[in-house]
């Protein structure tokens, strides 16, 4: 906190300018202080004075990313190409990542080794607001199923003919 006392006649503008901590971002614009006499039924409060706050807010927000997918267990969860986590048993994964107000991330799940999934390799984008978020991506799957090709039954092969009649031969 700060105070400063300040003269001047009434109506004046005085700038106003503030510099915030490290982590922090600083204001690009504060409106100017316009001194008043200030008049009230309460003396006490006349003697604070007017009271001005200057926010200061972090120069990055947490988003916490919660991923369910669908039941799969063990797929990795990618953000910029790079494994942050992995589904469960239950298909659940979550991490947190810090960022920028209004920077933009992708979330992808890596699903080359389960073919029978689809979509293959899906994902989502979100943006940071200017608050800690939590984000749900939620996403659902079709497990193909592969089937083996039809084979018609074998027959079994058909028994040679029975030998046909047989005639005497001679021989001189």
């Amino acid at each position: 906190m700060l105070r400063v006392d300040l003269e001047g006649l009434d109506g004046t503008s005085v700038p106003v300018a503030a510099e915030c901590p490290p982590g922090h971002r600083t204001p690009s614009r504060l409106p100017p202080l316009t001194l008043r006499t200030f008049r009230g039924l309460d003396p006490r409060r006349a003697e604070r004075g007017i009271e001005v706050a200057i926010d200061c807010p972090p120069a990055e927000r947490v988003a916490a990313v919660v991923v369910r997918a669908a039941g799969q267990s063990d797929l990795p969860v990618l953000l910029g190409g790079r494994e942050v986590a992995r589904t469960d048993a239950g298909g659940v994964a979550h991490f947190s990542l810090r960022m920028a107000p209004h920077a933009t991330f992708r979330v992808r799940l890596d699903t080359s080794s389960r073919p029978d999934l689809a979509p293959q390799n899906p994902g989502a984008t979100f943006t940071v607001p200017d608050a800690d978020e939590v984000f749900l991506y939620d996403q659902p799957f079709e497990v193909r199923v592969r089937r083996r090709p039809t084979r018609r039954p074998r027959r079994p092969p058909e028994p040679p003919p029975p030998p046909g009649p047989t005639l005497p031969i001679r021989i001189q």
